[in-house]
């Protein structure tokens, strides 16, 4: 059996040829979420449907995520990562190309529910196997630059796909994004993947019990939950913000929010390099808390419009270094369940656009934007005392007896 350990690459640094067809495989499922975003006043008008009734489109592509995931992380523990990520770019593209050929809002809608199954799978064995790859302390970096293609993905679903729709039309735009699936599939069959040193041997509820009876695994799910609420919250309020706060045009208060994007992104390189380096603990701490207090600054002071904007920009950064160290605690918990954890991140990040952004926009109905400042403030300090309070830093791969008991040697076919 070769031990886990005995795999990974000594440096994030020379990691192309597993990084790269990883990234890609993000960027894919992203971009094809995304793509949809710039599609909307067409497929309306295709198919008679209101301009509301097309984000339908987008739910459907990310429902599956609360559940699907769920079931098959404990299977991509027991029987490797790559056999998941092959098949779910495989199925998400499949689905997608048939997407675009959609006679009907109801077939489309259908299609794309199917294809966000596929998609499920992607990220979080993505991620787990990036986890398995680099250890601790060199995970930051690593994570690092799969957020990046992360936010290209999400950029380029928009732009792209957009420019593509105007002239080609949005079948095409929707066409690409299943091609680009199918590639990365092709792609990822020739990568070498660690082989997981040892699972846990009873079954789905076993490895389910084995992580919610974890502390530090709870606590690290529950305080992403929270951040995506407050994350999420902002981003879709700031737009409206801008509008009503300073009486600027959509199109202008739409490139103040780009800020949001850029920050991210110079956050996420941030924390990687950080990371490697302090504690991610105590830098996911600190982010999160940075950020909620930067948005509440934002919403509650009567700023100028260039001061707000500039800390709207150091709140993206702080939440930016928020995502590296939250990915890289995140694979550290319960390591012989980690797709299984990853997994339940990613309903949670689900159930907080489902749940959470609703209710800071009943806030903001009731009370205006200070109540949403408030609102995202609470729950990134919530988010940020669970961790602070209960999650471990490092790996321990056997947290006690029990699970040292619930251990087997598995031979992967990876």
């Amino acid at each position: 059996m070769e031990d886990l350990s005995s795999s990974r690459s000594t440096s994030a640094d020379r990691s192309g040829p597993f990084l790269v067809p990883l990234s890609l495989s993000a960027f894919a499922v992203i971009y094809s979420g995304a793509v949809i975003a710039p599609l909307v006043t067409q497929l309306a008008g295709e198919f008679d449907v209101s301009t509301g009734s097309v984000g339908l489109a987008v739910a459907a592509y990310s429902l599956p995520a609360i559940v699907v995931g769920m079931i098959a992380g404990p299977h991509a523990d027991r029987y490797g990562r790559k056999r998941f990520l092959i098949v779910g770019a495989l199925w998400t593209g499949i689905f997608t190309l048939a997407a675009a050929l959609a006679p009907t809002f109801a077939a489309l809608l259908a299609l794309r529910a199917l294809a966000g199954f596929g998609a499920a799978l992607v990220l979080p064995n993505m991620m787990a196997a990036v986890a398995d790859r680099f250890p601790y302390r060199e995970r930051g970096r690593a994570i690092a630059k799969v957020f990046v293609a992360n936010t290209l993905g999400q950029a380029a679903g928009i732009t792209f796909g957009g420019i593509v729709a105007e002239h080609l039309g949005w079948r095409v735009a929707v066409a690409s994004a299943g091609m680009l699936l199918v590639a990365v599939a092709a792609a990822v069959a020739p990568v070498v993947f660690p082989r997981v040193s040892a699972t846990l041997a009873s079954g789905t509820l076993g490895v389910y019990r084995a992580v919610l009876g974890d502390r530090s695994a709870v606590a690290i799910l529950a305080a992403n939950l929270l951040g995506v609420v407050a994350w999420g919250t902002w981003g879709t309020f700031i737009v409206a913000f801008f509008q009503r706060g300073y009486g600027v045009a959509q199109g202008l208060a739409s490139t103040y929010a780009l800020v949001l994007g850029v920050g991210m992104l110079v956050g996420t390189q941030a924390g990687g390099w950080l990371g490697d380096r302090a504690r991610q603990k105590v830098l996911l701490a600190l982010s999160l808390s940075t950020f909620g207090a930067l948005v509440v600054v934002v919403t509650v002071a009567d700023l100028p419009a260039p001061l707000a904007i500039g800390l709207s920009l150091l709140g993206a950064v702080a939440f930016g270094v928020r995502a590296t160290a939250n990915g890289a605690l995140m694979t550290a918990q319960v390591p012989q369940a980690r797709t299984t954890v990853l997994a339940i991140s990613q309903a949670t990040v689900g159930a907080g656009a489902v749940f959470g952004t609703p209710a800071g926009g009943a806030l903001l109905d009731a009370f205006g934007f200070p109540a949403v400042g408030a609102y995202c403030f609470a729950t990134a300090v919530a988010s940020s005392a669970l961790v602070a309070l209960y999650v471990r830093e490092g790996e321990q791969h056997v947290p006690d007896r029990d699970m040292a008991a619930a251990l087997v040697e598995a031979t992967p076919s990876d």
